[in-house]
């Protein structure tokens, strides 16, 4: 495609030098040799680094994902910073596919405020090609398919396909604070994890039913097998105890996936399990409940860019019989959106705040309200044991 394009123009063809079967290399105006190469995007960016670069020019940039990917936008970017030249420019080119991914931040960032960094340009169908995006086949897509005018034609982003969570209701739901939540007095607290030993993450997380009603995602982790290895269930269990207790955890919930064998050794542990079953039937509805919290603003979550890709990947799918379904995607990297079956055993099995006298209403960590309080007639002492359990 470059080569044709070289080729067929008679100010550039003069300053081809040579050729390969994946590049070509052309003098420029300082009659330095300048190699102009299509690569595909690797891991880490590894066919990026090998030489230094004038400029480059990323296709198809919004189709491109972050770091839940192997290979991805966001480490490529990384890996090519330290070898571009002085005055190098770097492009991005891409249809309005997808609210979703570091191209789309940097485009909801920059888009209308130029800087000496970035410049954000847009520009409809029949602007960039005329010959394809006519009167008549624009409106033909228009009548046809509202999704492709939008993107295509009028360059408006769409949501991601089928998405169940959108971008924006991810945003809203995170706290402004970044970082875990201390345990608070007046919270009651339920573990649950999506355990995994191979390829997926073992995805582990804490909410608090707050004394207003809500539910906090007060902490998330994960753990991931390192290449040829298995996660040791034993060590992350024993992490999680720790944690169960620091909380003074009800229960720690999970799914079918090795119910048994993981039961066992919690349990040694001290910790009290709950296995439910996720099915084709019950996942919909479940992740639907979670939703429903999110968008009614009585659930917020942390501000984690692994929790909230998970969130805007998952999708509903509708079959041929008309039956919806919840669709997790596997990434390329081997995760399946593993925060999600947390939160929607999370959510299932969500505490209730327990009540506590006007004094206690305001949450306080607990380490804080025991260290500070006067108790001449042991009613906080009572409370205390009351929301402990």
């Amino acid at each position: 495609h470059v080569m044709g394009i070289l080729e067929n123009s008679d100010i550039l063809r003069p300053l081809i030098l040579a050729q390969t079967k994946d590049s070509v290399t052309i003098e420029h105006e300082t009659g330095r040799p300048v190699e102009i190469k299509v690569v595909a995007l690797a891991a880490y960016g590894r066919t990026l680094v090998g030489r230094w670069l004038p400029s480059i020019i990323w296709d198809e940039v919004f189709l491109m994902g972050s770091g839940e990917y192997v290979k991805n936008l966001t480490d490529a970017r990384d890996a090519i910073h330290g070898r571009m030249l002085p005055g190098g420019i770097e492009m991005m080119i891409g249809s309005a596919k997808g609210s979703i991914g570091p191209a789309y931040e940097i485009h909801e960032k920059h888009f209308g405020s130029p800087s000496v960094s970035f410049v954000v340009c847009k520009a409809e169908g029949p602007l960039m090609n005329p010959v394809t995006y006519t009167p008549d086949h624009c409106e033909e897509l228009e009548r046809d398919n509202e999704r492709a005018y939008s993107e295509n034609v009028l360059c408006i982003f769409s949501e991601h396909e089928e998405a169940f969570v959108t971008r924006q209701e991810v945003l809203a739901a995170q706290r402004e604070a970044s970082g875990e939540l201390k345990p608070q007095l007046g919270w009651n607290y339920v573990a649950a994890m999506d355990p995994a030993t191979r390829g997926h993450a073992w995805a582990f997380g804490i909410l608090g039913g707050r004394p207003d009603g809500g539910l906090s995602m007060v902490v998330n982790r994960e753990w991931r097998a390192k290449r040829g290895k298995r996660i040791d269930p034993k060590t992350v269990l024993a992490e999680i105890a720790d944690l169960y207790r620091e909380y003074r955890c009800s229960m720690l919930v999970t799914d079918q996936n090795m119910a048994e064998a993981l039961q066992s050794m919690a349990d040694d542990m001290g910790m009290t399990v709950i296995v439910e079953d996720l099915t084709s039937d019950n996942r919909l509805r479940m992740a639907e409940d979670f939703v429903a919290l999110l968008r009614s603003g009585n659930m917020d979550i942390p501000q984690d860019e692994q929790l909230a890709s998970d969130l805007q990947w998952i999708r509903r799918k509708v079959g041929t019989n008309g039956v919806a379904s919840l669709a997790i995607p596997e990434t390329p990297n081997g995760r399946h959106c593993d925060y999600v079956p947390v939160l929607m055993l999370g959510t299932k099995w969500r505490p209730e705040a327990p009540e506590l006298p006007e004094a206690l209403r305001e949450p306080e960590p607990l380490e804080d309200w025991a260290a500070n309080q006067q108790d001449p007639h042991g009613r906080y002492s009572q409370a205390l044991r009351r929301v402990a359990g």
